[in-house]
């Protein structure tokens, strides 16, 4: 099984991608964009529906849809906050968008930035040691989006604003992994404990709390790989947040055995403006090294769409709201 796959999109196919985008209703939001999309993405370019349909039958981990023409970097600045970055950006938001309703469903969490449908990952002052996107100066954990939840969507989805740094997203595949069949019977059993994260926690809305209850949530025992043999699925978590149950002393040194793999074999994909990546959340982990945020405007930005899959978990707590904005509190 192939780790990953490079795209690169020639003039002509970004010319496509370029018209498909023009007619979705940005007047009319994005939800109202990526409804429409669906009436549009199967007239994407030929080869990028095939790498789509290689990748989202797990034939790849990873799929980085390059520009063999460069784009120049929005005339925007970086935002100092998610909270003062224009809720659209057209012209980065809705490819996303479109080539995610070839997949599935783009959704949101209703404590993810306001319940934006596209986020921003970009550095903030004040959160540059935690482990999460808005973090800068600590390396960050490769990790699933969102482990903590079954819910958790099927493909993180990325592009690049401006990443003059040439920061990568680091990132380490299931099908890579050398562990003894000791370890993997150990990570196939709920042994592990994947708190909520500082991002979920700090925006949640109290008022979708149950009446005395505990906060943060109890979280329950679960296995860190599933899935057959010939199809192994990771669920990973930063170290801050991931651990085996009390006294499993077995279970722990699996958990260590399996942040050493997946250290090991790490891949860099370095976003140049305009790329998008694509990371299986159930085959892949991904991360960020460590760099030196500057706080004036220039720092690296990426937007981020979360995609669930028709049939999948993700895609059930979608249809059980009738929305793309889902409340996990």
């Amino acid at each position: 099984m192939a780790q990953s796959k490079r795209l690169l999109l020639e003039a002509n196919e970004l010319a496509v991608v370029d018209e498909l985008v023009s007619g979705l209703p940005v007047e009319n939001g994005l939800e109202a964009c990526a409804a429409a999309a669906t009436e549009l993405t199967h007239q994407l370019p030929p080869r990028v529906l095939g790498a789509l349909d290689e990748f989202s039958s797990g034939q790849a981990s990873l799929l980085h849809l390059a520009r063999a023409v460069p784009r120049a970097e929005p005339a925007l600045a970086t935002p100092e906050h998610w909270r003062d970055s224009p809720a659209v950006i057209p012209d980065w938001d809705l490819p996303l968008l479109l080539v995610a309703a070839y997949l599935g469903e783009s959704f949101t969490w209703g404590s993810q930035q306001g319940g934006r449908l596209v986020t921003d990952v970009i550095p903030i002052r004040g959160f540059a040691q935690e482990q999460t996107g808005h973090g800068s100066a600590v390396e960050f954990d490769l990790h699933s989006e969102d482990a903590f939840t079954d819910f958790r969507c099927d493909c993180v989805m990325l592009t690049a604003l401006r990443n003059r740094g040439a920061v990568p997203t680091l990132a380490s595949t299931v099908s890579s992994l050398r562990l003894t069949p000791t370890d993997l019977a150990l990570l196939a059993e709920p042994r592990f404990a994947i708190a909520i994260d500082t991002e979920h926690l700090r925006n949640a809305d109290p008022a979708n709390r149950p009446p005395g209850s505990e906060w943060p949530p109890v979280v329950p025992l679960v296995p860190l790989i599933t899935g057959e043999d010939d199809d192994l699925k990771l669920r990973i978590d930063c170290a801050e947040y991931v651990a085996a149950g009390s006294d499993d002393h077995a279970a722990a040194q699996a958990l260590a055995n399996l942040t050493a793999e997946l250290s090991r074999q790490v891949m860099r994909v370095t976003l140049g403006v305009g790329d998008l990546l694509l990371i299986d959340n159930h085959r892949a982990a991904h991360g960020r090294p460590a760099y030196q945020a500057e706080y004036d405007g220039t720092d690296r930005w990426l937007r981020r769409v979360m995609v669930a899959y028709p049939q999948s978990a993700s895609a059930q707590a979608v249809s059980s709201t009738g929305q793309r904005v889902v409340s996990l509190f």
